[in-house]
């Protein structure tokens, strides 16, 4: 039998199945946070990152915001970028969870945000700047927006494209 290839909607139906597996996100716990941190229970230090995009970025991104209400938003683990974290699928899930959770805070404290971006960055050190770990920014896309959908209605997804291969999102207020 020939072996199909692994596809987007494979990979999400995956995904949604995973998600079940450990549980609606509803059931997940989120880590207590404070001042866009916090801490695991493996005592990982997590800090949640919002950086203005340079106008160029946000051309390049055909995203037609204003630059002071366009972020990027990162997180770290230990100060390390947080693709390089081994971590259990539970572990990212709530992770992500609480991420997702200091983003809505983000968004009700600064009602002038018109975007945030996310990205994923490829575990393979040589590929960093050139291609998306898919697997990650899948899950990642996955909870952030299903976490937000408790957001007023106003926010709408678009996907990115970085070059050839690098892949992202941004979360977008409807004018």
């Amino acid at each position: 039998m020939k072996k199909r290839p692994i596809t987007l909607l494979s990979m999400r139906i995956q995904y949604s199945k995973m998600l079940k597996e450990v549980g609606d996100l509803e059931n997940i716990e989120a880590y207590p946070y404070q001042n866009n941190s916090f801490t695991t229970d493996e005592n990982w230090k997590v800090l949640v990152t919002f950086s203005n995009m340079d106008p160029e970025e946000i051309d390049y991104l055909d995203l037609q915001t204003n630059d002071e209400n366009t972020y990027n938003v990162g997180y770290s683990v230990n100060g390390i970028d947080s693709q390089y974290k081994k971590t259990t699928y539970k572990q990212l899930i709530r992770i992500l969870k609480t991420v997702s959770n200091v983003v809505k805070d983000f968004i009700k404290n600064n009602r002038d945000v018109e975007a945030l971006v996310f990205t994923a960055a490829n575990k393979d050190p040589e590929k960093l700047l050139t291609a998306t770990d898919t697997q990650k920014s899948a899950i990642y896309k996955t909870i952030i927006v299903k976490n937000l959908a408790g957001l007023d209605k106003v926010w709408k997804l678009k996907e990115l494209r970085i070059g050839d291969e690098a892949l992202g999102f941004a979360l977008v207020k409807d004018k």
